[in-house]
């Protein structure tokens, strides 16, 4: 079986106490975030997705709290491809800053860079409490590798 884990999403949210972005920031982690390594993978499960590495950090500062998340799947059948395959992230752009540092997928020993290849997020609007008459303004950021389909 092909071994395919995507989702190798590395990324940090910094809210601060001024204006946060409506647009994702890309670029390397910050010094104080501490590497962490990809698991193996291990033997195969029965579970069409296997959660390989659950990475959060959190750097506390008088003026700001900055929080880096990472995290690997591993996709065991065709089915995990739908309930893992895309990658979303929720912020508020009043207070929050989101900066991507990398979308990795390992397709068997191949590293593919879906940054890298070009392939962006695209960035929604989604006001899920509009029956309540409630506005959040969050936004979200939407990404369906196109080299998992």
């Amino acid at each position: 079986m092909r071994r395919i884990i995507p989702g190798l999403l590395a990324l940090v949210w910094a809210a601060a106490a001024w204006a946060g972005s409506s647009n994702l920031q890309f670029g390397p982690p910050q010094q104080w975030v501490k590497p962490t390594l990809l698991p193996a993978t291990g033997a195969a499960t029965q579970a069409a997705v296997k959660i390989l590495l659950l990475d959060y950090q959190v750097e506390l500062t008088p003026q700001t709290i900055r929080y880096y998340f990472e995290s690997a799947t591993h996709i065991q059948t065709p089915e995990g491809l739908t309930a893992a395959g895309n990658i979303a992230i929720v912020w508020d752009p009043d207070t929050d800053v989101v900066t991507v540092h990398k979308v990795h997928i390992l397709r068997g020993d191949k590293l593919i860079d879906v940054l890298g290849a070009g392939q962006t997020f695209t960035i929604a609007r989604r006001e899920t409490n509009l029956d309540y008459e409630t506005l959040d303004d969050a936004l979200t950021a939407i990404l369906q590798p196109e080299v998992v389909e």
